[in-house]
């Protein structure tokens, strides 16, 4: 006989075999029950990264999780292949779509009360990542933790989404890298990396998109490009990240910034540890109606963040933007800006660039605070 001691615990279940409780929302979805089995096989140990409770410092804390395994495969899909694997490490999943849209990923970081699950992901991405219904995507409740250290990122082409990580919420994402450079015209008028991954914690994360776009695009109707890595609503962290972008256009008037908050409540955001650069160029070339070029660090779309809400600490800003004379008086000339902080925010131990402003005689309505 074994020495080792099993124990079993008893879960309330009703017939469907959800777990007994749970709103009838939840699980009245197809495959959203307690799993056969639970992978006590797959147990292990990994470091989750948390703001403090004061934001000012991040805290590591050692916890236990449920491992599973993606080894992505390039695709010519933009959704990526159909998938064939099972998750474990002698058959991997071949698809991250698999886990972002798994109830029985998500029944486990919402049912368990001590454990996380880790996704190791290795091999290549190079398909958009996410929902594609904004009203049907799950919250992973900050259980899911996608280690992407051993994963390339590929170039992602913008023709079909404007969007890399779309609607993808509760996620850990920890380790990842992109950089990408465009000397092409780029279909999509607004690129963003992540949209809509709220209440996440992002986590050594390394981007840099560079475009030259000497005459961009026709697909904007007034001549608009923006480019955003962070596209968020409410409750993120943003920890050790180093994220670079910097656009020149020739067509489109220009407008950048390493974090937008977009929505009318107030957030919570906090950045601790990072260092962000963002420089927005408007040359001479094809006019259109409006003509500027912006370059922000963290914009609030709306305007209306509260200071209480949006924390920053030992974090870098540093802004540069400039925007050529129209050609033609045609073109409405708003001028450009370079402004680390479009709103107000509490600041511990920061450096944050000059703001620089340049509002041209159609404009007066652009806030910096230092």
């Amino acid at each position: 006989m074994s020495d080792e001691i099993k124990i079993t615990y008893p879960i309330a279940m009703t017939r469907k075999g959800a777990i007994y409780g749970t709103p009838n929302y939840i699980y009245n979805k197809p495959g959203y029950n307690l799993p056969k089995y639970l992978p006590f096989d797959k147990l292990g140990k990994t470091t989750i990264y948390d703001p403090s409770e004061d934001g000012k410092s991040i805290v590591e804390t050692n916890v236990t999780c449920y491992n599973f395994y993606v080894n992505s495969i390039s695709s010519t899909s933009i959704e990526g292949e159909i998938e064939t694997g099972s998750g474990t490490q002698e058959d991997p999943w071949i698809n991250l779509n698999t886990v972002i849209n798994s109830s029985y990923i998500n029944c486990l970081c919402n049912s368990l009360c001590f454990q996380y699950v880790k996704i190791i992901i290795t091999g290549t991405i190079n398909y958009h990542i996410g929902h594609y219904d904004y009203y049907d995507y799950f919250d992973f409740n900050k259980r899911l933790i996608l280690d992407f250290d051993d994963v390339i990122i590929e170039q992602f082409d913008f023709y079909y989404y404007g969007t890399l990580f779309n609607d993808i919420v509760g996620i850990r994402f920890h380790n990842l890298e992109y950089k990408a450079s465009y000397t092409e015209e780029i279909i999509s008028h607004e690129i963003t990396i992540f949209s809509g991954c709220d209440r996440s914690i992002f986590y050594n994360i390394v981007g840099e998109i560079k475009v030259d776009e000497p005459y961009g695009s026709m697909y904007s109707a007034y001549g608009e490009s923006y480019y955003y890595f962070w596209n968020i609503e409410d409750c993120t962290s943003i920890l050790n990240c180093n994220i670079n972008i910097n656009i020149s256009s020739g067509m489109h008037s220009v407008m950048t910034s390493i974090i937008i908050e977009h929505n009318y409540d107030d957030p919570s955001i906090i950045v601790i540890g990072s260092t962000f650069y963002t420089k927005s160029v408007k040359t001479n070339g094809y006019w259109f109606y409006t003509w500027y070029a912006r370059a922000y660090g963290i914009y609030s779309f709306y305007g209306s963040t509260s200071k209480n809400n949006i924390i920053l600490s030992n974090t870098k800003i540093t802004c540069d933007a400039f925007c050529a004379s129209p050609s033609t008086s045609q073109s409405l000339y708003l001028g450009y800006v370079a402004c680390p902080l479009g709103f107000d925010a509490v600041v511990y131990n920061c450096d944050l660039s000059d703001s620089i402003m340049d509002s041209g005689p159609n404009n007066n309505n652009w806030t910096c605070y230092n």
